[in-house]
């Protein structure tokens, strides 16, 4: 394919603009952010009523992985100067996988109660770490079975955030709902 000047300076254009973006949301960055009352490391990133948005892919053991779904944060508490805050996740997790010529879908979705806890060490290492407890329902689709059972089971998700701005965290993520499981990299968005 032959780039023709222009095209050349439209894609500068668009990274230099993408770049000024990227600086302006780190500057302002953790306005949000609440300090502990003893600890001065420990903090909090989301507050009551914050609804956050949650999307990673990944790897699971024979193939790939999704996840996705919202959070809704209801309150902040204090636990012994440690500021926590606490909600309601729905998380959707959905493995493909293939081994020795079968290949089958894996598919989980389920609340669950989330828990928050926040550590500030300065300049850009904000992160929140997180789990988050609950029942689901999950199932299969395979090309090996005739028949797909749905069952209901346990379900966990548990991460950590990296706050590189306000409003969105890049997050090392994994779940699970039964026996759909995910090991991911994604977003956390603020919305």
């Amino acid at each position: 394919m032959v780039y023709r000047r222009s095209e050349e300076v439209d894609v500068k254009r668009i990274a230099c603009v993408a770049f000024a973006v990227l600086l302006v949301s780190s500057a302002m960055a953790f306005a949000n952010e609440t300090k502990s009352s003893q600890i001065p490391w420990m903090a909090s990133f989301d507050h009551g009523g914050d609804l956050n948005f949650y999307g990673t892919v990944g790897l699971s053991y024979y193939g790939l992985s999704a996840s996705a779904g919202p959070e809704f944060i209801i309150n902040q508490f204090d636990a012994g100067g440690v500021p926590l805050s606490w909600g309601i996740m729905v998380r959707g997790v959905a493995t493909f996988a293939s081994y020795y010529g079968y290949n089958w879908v894996s598919w989980g979705a389920a609340p669950a109660v989330s828990l928050h806890w926040g550590v500030d060490f300065g300049g850009p290492a904000k992160f929140d770490l997180y789990a988050a407890l609950g029942l689901g329902v999950y199932g299969f689709t395979q090309s090996f079975l005739s028949y797909a059972p749905v069952n209901f089971g346990v379900a966990f998700f548990s991460g950590v955030a990296w706050h590189f701005s306000d409003a969105i965290a890049l997050i090392v993520d994994s779940g699970y709902v039964g026996w759909a499981y995910e090991y991911g990299i994604g977003l956390k968005f603020k919305l």
